[in-house]
């Protein structure tokens, strides 16, 4: 994608500035153990179920993170020269981006202005990850969507009430972050070049289609509390209408990408997909009903 391109003319040649070199090795390697470490630590004297929720963040990271690397198969960045040891997995997402972007989303809950201050790190962060030679930049944006999304999930998690049927709300989070994640792989060419070998088994691009937008609309659901939309005299799910518009506009979008295309059949797979887990989503949040036949009201 051109901004791969474009960022790596933005940096100076790796080995050109040798003090530049040591500050984005120091970037890679301290640069991510410190808020990793610093902010859950500080945390747990302050607030110990928001420290938890950064723990467990940058846990479920670092599985997505290998799953969509094991996934995409997206090759490194070839490079004349590396500046520290290339790490044996493929290249989207960077790991750093999504545990350093967890734990800034759940210090962000508790000291915004905390979050900001640490913010100049995560930039050395992702631009140490492109100098260094381990990661195009698509990898860090996508580490920084999948990081959103799961610190979010982990922040709204934390502060769910136990008795509020809709309290996995949570859920939309994590999801719209690997969608969005997923999405930017694709349109960088990785899948069109066939490195992901099962993207080939017959129906499986339709399939994850299902799934994706699916699980979208579930979490929506749960999000916006089963609201629905007036439109046409009639009134239409919100976890459905919305994540469809968005999938028409990709589908229009995927039609100026030299590596995906439009397809109708693409689109027809999300509709299925968000109709199917908004069922899903409405039988699950149902409010339990009286003898009487009268339903709880939302608490």
């Amino acid at each position: 994608m051109p901004i791969d391109d474009w960022i790596v003319r933005l940096l100076p040649s790796p080995g050109s500035w040798p003090a530049f070199d040591a500050l984005m090795r120091a970037a890679s390697t301290v640069g991510l153990l410190l808020p990793t470490v610093a902010i859950p630590w500080w945390l747990r004297g302050r607030d110990r179920t928001l420290a938890r929720a950064a723990l467990v963040g940058m846990l479920v990271g670092l599985g997505l993170t290998l799953a969509l690397q094991l996934a995409s198969l997206r090759p490194r960045p070839e490079v004349a020269l590396a500046l520290l040891p290339v790490p044996p997995l493929p290249s989207f997402p960077s790991g750093h981006m999504v545990l350093i972007t967890v734990v800034l989303v759940v210090l962000a809950a508790h000291r915004p202005r905390s979050a900001l201050a640490w913010l100049p790190v995560a930039v050395l962060v992702g631009l140490s990850r492109v100098h260094v030679g381990h990661h195009h930049a698509t990898d860090v944006l996508g580490g920084v969507l999948l990081g959103l999304g799961l610190g979010l999930g982990a922040v709204s998690h934390a502060r769910a009430r136990p008795d509020d049927r809709w309290r996995h709300r949570w859920l939309l989070w994590p999801q719209l972050g690997l969608v969005l994640a997923v999405s930017l792989v694709a349109y960088t060419g990785t899948f069109a070049h066939g490195a992901a070998w099962w993207l080939r088994l017959p129906g499986m691009d339709k399939t994850l289609h299902f799934l994706l937008f699916g699980l979208l609309a579930f979490g929506l659901h749960l999000q916006s509390r089963g609201r629905r939309l007036s439109l046409a005299g009639r009134p239409w799910p919100l976890a459905v209408v919305l994540p469809l518009l968005g999938a028409a506009a990709e589908e229009l979008v995927q039609a100026t990408s030299p590596h995906r295309t439009a397809d109708l059949g693409d689109l027809l797979a999300d509709l299925l997909g968000l109709v199917a887990f908004w069922w899903v989503a409405e039988k699950f949040t149902s409010a339990p009903r009286h003898p009487e036949g009268r339903r709880d009201a939302d608490p």
